[in-house]
């Protein structure tokens, strides 16, 4: 394995540009953005959102989201409701056409799935899927790479099982230059 080419966090955002790219593609002639269809399948999951829960959800700022989400409903495929509880806040509803879209929309999620499964078996899907989603669970809501409770002793036992082999064997050339002050040496010839 190339650590280079094969590092988990490039090959993840490479997936996901490619993703982006072939569902853009897709999407001609709908008069769809990826963007606004992000939006609208995350409110089709979820039918009476607030728009700031939204805007955390889809990971853009307020401003972007009410941008968007203007745009969608001059296009009447999201409705805007005062939130019954809290006259200040508005909730966010697909109509009727937004529903309607929707289905095209996960008609174009399906041929992308598709294209990037292509050559993958049964099996390579499942655990896939199931690898990406122990991971999601595993970094959601998490500070740091260790728990609270853990002791710093059991930190620096850990540590070089958890980082990168890139990122061990740049420090450790690092720290063949440094002194113990951190002044640099010069290796002798």
């Amino acid at each position: 394995m190339d650590l280079q080419r094969d590092n988990l966090g490039f090959m993840l955002s490479d997936v996901w540009r490619l993703i982006r790219r072939v569902f853009d593609e897709a999407l001609k002639g709908s008069g769809l953005t990826l963007a606004q269809a992000r939006a609208l399948l995350y409110l089709s999951m979820h039918q009476g959102i607030r728009q700031v829960e939204l805007a955390e959800l889809l990971e853009v700022g307020p401003m972007t989201l009410a941008r968007l989400l203007d745009d969608l409903a001059s296009a009447g495929l999201v409705e805007r409701r005062t939130d019954p509880n809290d006259g200040r806040v508005n909730q966010m509803f697909l109509s009727a056409e937004g529903l309607r879209q929707i289905r095209t929309v996960e008609k174009v999620a399906d041929v992308v799935r598709i294209r990037a499964m292509r050559g993958l078996n049964e099996e390579q899907i499942t655990g896939a899927y199931k690898a990406l989603r122990a991971m999601r669970d595993n970094l959601a809501g998490t500070a740091s790479l260790f728990d609270d409770a853990e002791s710093s002793a059991m930190r620096s036992k850990r540590a070089p099982a958890i980082l990168p082999r890139t990122v061990l064997a740049t420090s450790k050339a690092k720290s063949l230059r440094m002194g113990r002050n951190g002044a640099t040496r010069t290796p002798c010839r």
